[in-house]
């Protein structure tokens, strides 16, 4: 039993954290990023981890395991196939 409150009991995740005081996990694994983005963004620039956070994000190249079927079947149709395997 905790606070309490037996299993049985429906008690909103609300209620809990204002009686315990403990803040919600995603405040804390939000404050733990903002942390070690500082601690990065501090580093010499030849460091690897901070080449690696200035480098720009490009995405999944656009390959048929990376996009989603239905995706697949409108990126092929619109002529991407060469002709000579056209009927």
């Amino acid at each position: 039993m905790l606070l309490g409150i037996k299993w049985y009991q429906f008690v909103r995740n609300d209620e809990i954290w204002r009686l315990t005081g403990q803040p919600k996990l995603t405040a804390i694994v939000q404050s733990c990023r903002l942390t070690l983005f500082g601690h990065i963004a501090r580093m010499e620039d030849n460091t690897d981890a901070k080449r690696i956070l200035s480098t720009p994000y490009r995405g999944l190249e656009e390959t048929s395991r990376s996009l989603p079927h239905h995706m697949y079947e409108h990126h092929t149709a619109e002529s991407e196939i060469p002709q000579s395997h056209t009927a």
